[in-house]
């Protein structure tokens, strides 16, 4: 459950995060990077929009056989959540 910040009217909050997973081995595996922006809005006490930018990246010897020749990509994310 989520709450508008007290005293404070249409609140926006902003957030960042980075994540990383490697299962490589010498000949096989992939590593994956994934760098995401984003925003919040608070609407009201039940309104709440969020939005993400996310930029993802994939590496490692057994990158060819999971993705091809399309070894990063960008991607937007966006939600409403409303609070019954």
């Amino acid at each position: 459950m989520f709450k508008q910040p007290k005293g404070v009217r249409d609140a926006w909050e902003l957030v960042a995060r980075l994540s990383n997973m490697d299962a490589t081995s010498d000949t096989q595996g992939t590593e994956t990077t994934s760098y995401t922006l984003g925003t919040n809005y608070y609407y009201s006490s039940k309104v709440k929009f969020m939005a993400n930018a996310i930029y993802s990246e994939v590496s490692g010897p057994g990158a060819a056989s999971l993705v091809g020749n399309e070894d990063n990509g960008l991607g937007f994310t966006g939600r409403i959540q409303y609070l019954f």
